[in-house]
């Protein structure tokens, strides 16, 4: 599993030449590891927050090191550090779930919890989009032709017992996790 993190992909890993004051070279490094022996084994792997923005530079993808700064991004993809924690995990905008997807089965629409700044730009290849933000900001996406890899925008741990969708992702990761990997 790939958790989020306050700290950001480096900028030089998707070719981009800003100052990103929030990096940690040691997990880009561990995770782009664990990204490429997940892919080649078939080995399960979730993606959260900074996890899914991995996984999409990983297979070659962008990203926009701020949402704020493009135009046409107007959701609440940013918490709202005056609140309390419990306040500030909470759903705050909808994703639009694409019919052809692993989460198709959760209907067109589901209400998420969404706090980042990197955002995915240009989508990796081999990639699927699963979910949109009504704004177009891409919010999950999976690997095609893969057991289980799956990167989400949102923080589905932050209320598992009380979100379908949450406790989808985690019982999949699971059940494919259980399951013997070839090498």
């Amino acid at each position: 599993m790939l958790t989020g993190s306050y700290s950001n992909v480096a900028p030089t890993r998707y070719g981009a030449t800003h100052i990103e004051a929030k990096q940690d070279l040691g997990r880009d490094e561990l995770s782009f590891k664990l990204l490429d022996y997940a892919d080649k084994t078939g080995t399960p792997l979730l993606a959260v927050c900074r996890g899914l923005q991995e996984m999409n530079v990983h297979f070659g993808g962008t990203l926009h090191p701020d949402w704020r700064e493009v135009e046409g991004f107007y959701e609440p993809h940013l918490e709202d550090n005056t609140q309390p924690l419990e306040v500030q995990y909470q759903p705050v905008h909808d994703v639009n779930i694409q019919a052809n997807g692993r989460l198709a089965a959760f209907g067109e629409k589901w209400h998420v919890n969404s706090l980042h700044k990197q955002a995915i730009h240009k989508v990796g290849a081999r990639l699927l989009v699963e979910a949109l933000a009504s704004d177009g900001l891409v919010e999950a996406v999976s690997l095609l032709q893969h057991p289980f890899m799956i990167g989400v925008q949102w923080h589905p741990e932050l209320n598992y017992a009380q979100d379908d969708l949450s406790k989808f992702l985690f019982t999949e990761f699971i059940h494919y996790a259980s399951k013997p990997q070839t090498e």
